[in-house]
C-alpha cells in the first residue's frame, strides 16, 4: 500500500505471507531459513525546488521485519552443538540523506542494520573446523553489524 499521510511524505507499507513447504525424509515440513511472516514500512521524503538547479534534500527510512524461521534440525549433535529450531523475530532499519545539488549530482550519507542486530554465533562448532560438527549453513540473519556508508552519484 502507497499513500501521503502528509504532504511530500511518501509511505509504503508491505506485508508478505510465505507458505513454503518441502518433502524432507518423507514428511511435508515447513522448508529452513523461509519466514513465514515478513513485513516493510518505508518512508520517504523530499524538500521541493522551485528551480531546476536549486539544492534539493531526500530522506529515506526503512523497517523490515522478519519473522520467525524453521532452522534445519541438529538435535542429533552433541549437546553445545545444536542449532535453535527457530530463529528470532528481528527488525532491520536502513536510512539515508541525499542532497541534491542540481539534475544529475548527488551526494548521500546511509547506514544499514542501524540498531546493529547481529545473529550471535553464526557458526556451528567454529573452534574446529575439519570437525564432523562444523557447520557454516546455519545463518539466519545478519552477521555484520551496523554499516555506514557515502557517496556521490553523477549523471551523465
Amino acid at each position: 500500500m502507497n499513500f501521503q499521510p502528509v504532504e511530500k511524505l511518501e509511505t509504503r507499507i508491505a506485508y508478505r505471507f510465505y507458505d513454503v513447504r518441502q518433502t524432507i525424509n518423507g514428511t511435508l515440513r515447513e522448508r529452513p531459513f523461509v519466514a513465514q511472516h515478513r513485513a516493510f514500512i518505508n518512508f520517504g521524503y523530499a524538500t521541493g525546488r522551485e528551480e531546476d538547479d536549486e539544492a534539493q534534500m531526500l530522506y529515506d527510512v526503512t523497517l523490515q521485519w522478519f519473522g520467525k524461521k524453521r532452522m534445519p534440525d541438529t538435535q542429533t549433535n552433541p549437546t553445545g552443538l545444536q542449532s535453535r529450531r527457530t530463529s528470532p523475530e528481528y527488525i532491520l532499519a536502513n536510512g539515508q540523506v541525499t542532497r541534491s545539488f542540481f539534475a544529475g549530482f548527488d551526494i548521500y550519507l546511509g547506514v544499514e542494520n542501524l540498531l546493529n542486530f547481529r545473529q550471535s554465533n553464526p557458526i556451528l562448532d567454529a573452534a574446529n573446523p575439519n570437525g564432523s560438527y562444523f557447520d557454516s549453513s546455519l545463518i539466519w540473519g545478519p552477521i555484520y553489524g551496523r554499516t555506514a556508508y557515502a557517496g556521490l552519484r553523477w549523471r551523465i
